[in-house]
Order: C-alpha cells, then sequence, then structure tokens
C-alpha cells in the first residue's frame, strides 16, 4: 500500500513541479507550487518524517507561498491566459515520452529484478578482508608503466 501512495505523490509532485515553471499565469504558478510542496510533504510522511512534513507545510507552504502570492497581489499584473507556452510544449511531451520508454525498456531488460546468488555474510567477508601489501604494490607498479607498453589487442579480442 506504500508503494501506491508512493507513486501517487511521486507522479502529482513530477506534474506539479512542471506545471510550476510551464504555466504562464503567475496565480496559477503559485497555486502549482503549492500542490508540489503538499505532495512533497506526504512524501516526507511516508519516510516517517512527520517533522519535516509539518516544517514543510507551515513554513514553506503557509508562510513563504503566501508571502508570493501577497506580492503577485500587489504587482497586479496582466497576462494573457495562455496556459502552457506552446514553443516549449513538444519539447515538454516529447521529453515525457522518452522517459516513458526508457522506462519500458528498463523494466524488459533481462535484468529487471533479478537477485544476486552473493548471500550477506559472503559479502560481508569479501568487503572486511584485510588487503595485502602485494595487491597494493601490484596496483602502484601497474599505474608506473608508461602508456606506451599498453595494448588494446588483449582487450578487444576479449571483447569481439
Amino acid at each position: 500500500m506504500t508503494s501506491v501512495f508512493f507513486v501517487y505523490f511521486a507522479v502529482v509532485s513530477v506534474v506539479s513541479a512542471i506545471l510550476t515553471v510551464a504555466l504562464r499565469n503567475p496565480v496559477q504558478c503559485g497555486i502549482a507550487l503549492l500542490s508540489l510542496l503538499g505532495h512533497i510533504a506526504g512524501l516526507f510522511v511516508l519516510l516517517h518524517a512527520e517533522f519535516l512534513a509539518a516544517v514543510q507545510i507551515i513554513i514553506y507552504a503557509g508562510a513563504i507561498l503566501i508571502l508570493y502570492l501577497f506580492v503577485l497581489m500587489m504587482l497586479n499584473l496582466k497576462s494573457e491566459e495562455r496556459y502552457v507556452h506552446r514553443r516549449y510544449a513538444w519539447y515538454v511531451v516529447g521529453m515525457g515520452a522518452l522517459s516513458i520508454e526508457l522506462m519500458l525498456m528498463l523494466l524488459a531488460s533481462n535484468y529487471a529484478g533479478v537477485k544476486g546468488t552473493a548471500t550477506a555474510d559472503a559479502i560481508e567477508q569479501v568487503a572486511t578482508a584485510p588487503r595485502s601489501a602485494s595487491s597494493c604494490s601490484a596496483i602502484t607498479s601497474c599505474r608506473s608503466k608508461s602508456s606506451e607498453s599498453f595494448s588494446w589487442a588483449p582487450l578487444w579480442g576479449r571483447l569481439c
């Protein structure tokens, strides 16, 4: 159930962030920002960081955003009622389609969801194993050799 809420908060946060920078009307941008801040607070609640969620709502959504909206009302800006910049709308749609295609490719790959065969004990043994001085000296001697003695042929043969 937590993953459903996470997906909801994440998707609405991304959409609200895009709307915040794409809308032309400053008041509508402020409302999209309010939605963004509220859904980020929801993500904090999912992380069991209730204090950060409360600070997010009280400080950012309650104080700073209201101050921003007061300044907008005092300036009395007149603007067109176009919702999205038409010039950049196709870029946003293209990037969204590309992102969805990349996600589908990742989910359909051979490595999607594959778990390794190593146990936690084996990983801990490798991580805590002492390193010998000979392995360090071999590394430094390899680094000290000139680049002229290096050949790509053995590596290329293994790749092909």
